[in-house]
């Protein structure tokens, strides 16, 4: 699924966080200098690659919701 706006809100966090524990595959589509901390992102994409996840964070609309069933 995608989450389109600012990436270091709790919500796009706990969305990103929960896709990864569940072997989801998140895109996240925002400007990049809205983009999730560092840390967050490292812990996520080790956790979501554990689980058959994939966590993808572009500025890129269009890259950002192709293949989604739900944005």
């Amino acid at each position: 699924f995608t989450y389109v706006g600012d990436g270091r809100n709790n919500v796009a966090n706990a969305l990103m966080q929960g896709a990864a524990i569940m072997g989801m595959n998140f895109h996240l589509v925002c400007p990049k200098e809205l983009n999730p901390t560092d840390e967050l992102l490292s812990r996520c994409g080790r956790i979501a690659s554990e689980n058959g996840g994939n966590i993808l964070i572009t500025d890129d609309i269009d890259k950002g919701v192709k293949d989604s069933d739900v944005i």
